[in-house]
């Protein structure tokens, strides 16, 4: 058993930042790994019965697509990952994930190492989580652009506090392929996101457009399923400049590609990118 002083976690934060703190120190702890347990082995129970994970069934019927997909990999790590990550989901075992979890996400120094004069697009910046391992691991001495698109408001707006005396500049869009107004379900949390039945809306905009002025070095993507139109809307920077990129769902010919995990259940299975 364990005890959470939250007076002292609300003392080193601001208050409205406090539960995101006690979420990092329980998985720290270990209990968001076992409460994963409970729930794979209760999922498996439901399963009972003939019954499979859909994924199960998806990936039996488009085995070939995920053979050539693995054989654009770069490196066996990145085999290896994708193997237990689709053995995980077909059997909902955790453990299939232990030897391919690797806690660092997105700035990986091994396959993609910083650039002088980083121009770093993060779609889907949140409340900053990922500017905080931008700024202390990642870009050191390096002189550095950031970009950090987020279009929910309530993100946003602890976006700005938190990082106020960082150089960013905040793009208030969601990221599509193109300029538009779309619904936004806006849940002031990592899973805000575009979707039919949202209950606000928000204007999107493309990165070609937002940026045909910048140098960009290194794009991330984690924006809730949208990431196929903004990869659609940033085609021109993509084949000219060729930046980095850390996206799930993206492959391309000429970029050598890497993927790894990063948590201990079924999300944050990124794809690299590098030329």
């Amino acid at each position: 058993m364990f005890f959470v002083n939250i007076s002292k976690l609300r003392s080193k934060m601001e208050k409205n930042e406090a539960s995101y703190l006690v979420v990092r120190f329980l998985r720290k702890s270990g209990v968001v790994h076992l409460f994963h347990m409970i729930q794979s082995e209760y999922k498996m129970k439901k399963l009972r019965g003939g019954a499979k994970p859909d994924f199960c069934s998806f990936y039996q019927t488009n085995k070939e697509k995920f053979y050539k997909l693995m054989n654009l990999l770069e490196d066996d790590f990145s085999k290896d990952t994708l193997q237990a990550v689709i053995k995980y989901r077909c059997t909902l075992n955790i453990h299939c994930l232990d030897s391919v979890y690797i806690a660092t996400q997105y700035f990986l120094k091994d396959i993609l190492p910083p650039t002088e004069g980083e121009g770093f697009v993060d779609g889907g910046a949140y409340i900053g989580d990922t500017a905080n391992v931008f700024f202390k691991a990642y870009i050191g001495g390096y002189h550095y652009s950031y970009y950090a698109w987020e279009p929910d408001k309530f993100n946003r707006k602890r976006l700005k506090n938190k990082l106020k005396n960082k150089n960013i500049e905040i793009i208030p869009y969601g990221m599509w392929s193109s300029k538009d107004s779309l619904r936004f379900c806006a849940a002031a949390t990592a899973g805000s996101g575009i979707s039919e039945e949202g209950d606000s809306m928000i204007s999107v905009n493309s990165i070609d457009q937002v940026h045909k002025n910048h140098s960009i070095t290194f794009i991330k993507m984690d924006i809730e399923g949208a990431e196929v139109e903004a990869l659609k809307g940033a085609v021109n920077i993509i084949q000219t400049q060729k930046p980095k990129l850390a996206i799930s769902i993206y492959h391309k010919p000429e970029y050598k590609l890497y993927i790894r995990h990063h948590s201990d259940n079924e999300s944050d299975t990124v794809l690299y990118a590098t030329v």
